[in-house]
């Protein structure tokens, strides 16, 4: 989806989308700051470095971004599974 044109809508629409009350958690598989923005209260997964190269799925690992250690930082934020 295009963050532009998300946040070109108005403030009545966007909020009907990102419900304010939600937690909300962003998946990028690179930088984080295009979408940080849209984390309410809550995490922003990516990667904000620069320099690491391998397999995708060593650097998911290196830098906590596997589906398995992304649920449990989730479950953790929500509280749930303590």
């Amino acid at each position: 989806p295009s963050t532009q044109l998300f946040d070109n809508k108005d403030e009545e629409y966007k909020n009907k989308i990102l419900d304010k009350k939600c937690k909300i958690f962003t998946f990028e598989s690179s930088n984080k700051l295009g979408l940080l923005k849209y984390a309410n209260n809550a995490e922003s997964y990516g990667i904000d470095s620069f320099g690491k190269s391998g397999k995708s799925s060593d650097i998911e690992e290196y830098f906590e971004i596997t589906a398995e250690s992304i649920a449990k930082n989730i479950l953790k934020n929500l509280k749930i599974n303590e």
